[in-house]
């Protein structure tokens, strides 16, 4: 499991579209974590676990049962969450 932090967040985000591709499991180490505003969080196997997500008009895709185990706050884009 791969700690999550603003750094690493920032290397992972494909910059020209923003979208964050979760591949493996990140644990928050029960910290909070800003998402960039306009964000798509991209479930692809992977996991977010240990802390809290603070969205920003943020959009989540394919997400499953076990892909998030954290507190959300924040906005999500048009409310979407797909499924």
């Amino acid at each position: 499991m791969r700690k999550l932090t603003d750094s690493v967040l920032k290397s992972l985000i494909q910059k020209e579209t923003q979208i964050f591709i979760v591949s493996d499991n990140y644990d928050l180490d029960n910290k909070e974590l800003q998402i960039p505003q306009g964000t798509i969080i991209r479930f692809n196997g992977g996991s977010i676990s240990n802390g809290t997500l603070i969205l920003n008009d943020t959009k989540i895709e394919n997400l499953t049962q076990g892909s998030i185990n954290a507190v959300l706050s924040g906005s999500l884009g048009n409310n979407y969450i797909y499924i």
